[in-house]
């Protein structure tokens, strides 16, 4: 995204994200949009994020999407570094973890119901 769109959520976060990522020193760093749809609790739009998608493959600079199963080591993994955190802080981990075990629709993880509740969410 490029901060300029309607909708697009809690940028401050993903500034965050991008800073503590620069300090990380490893050889291959790889920003990644990670649970598509389980922030429009925030206000993402799903259209913008589309199509943003759309102008970074024509400037040749979309790498692809991929999909977190159970049986991955990467969402095992995940889980539990999203539990060892303080999970009710986290409605989007929340809601990533929950996809990732099979959830869908407007469903309310236990840790963040609390938070959640009489909103819609899109697992």
């Amino acid at each position: 995204m490029r901060g300029d769109e309607d909708g697009n959520g809690s940028p401050e976060e993903d500034m965050t994200s991008i800073v503590a990522l620069k300090k990380v020193k490893v050889p291959t760093k790889i920003l990644a949009c990670l649970g598509f749809g389980v922030d429009c609790f925030h206000g993402v739009s799903h259209g913008r994020f589309l199509e943003n998608v759309a102008h970074l493959t024509k400037a040749d600079a979309f790498y692809g999407v991929l999909q977190l199963l159970p049986s991955m080591k990467e969402a095992q993994k995940f889980k539990q570094a999203y539990e060892a955190c303080t999970p009710e802080n986290s409605i989007v981990c929340s809601s990533v973890v929950s996809a990732v075990e099979g959830q869908f629709g407007n469903y309310h993880s236990p840790h963040t119901a609390s938070r959640t509740k009489g909103s819609e969410l899109f697992i």
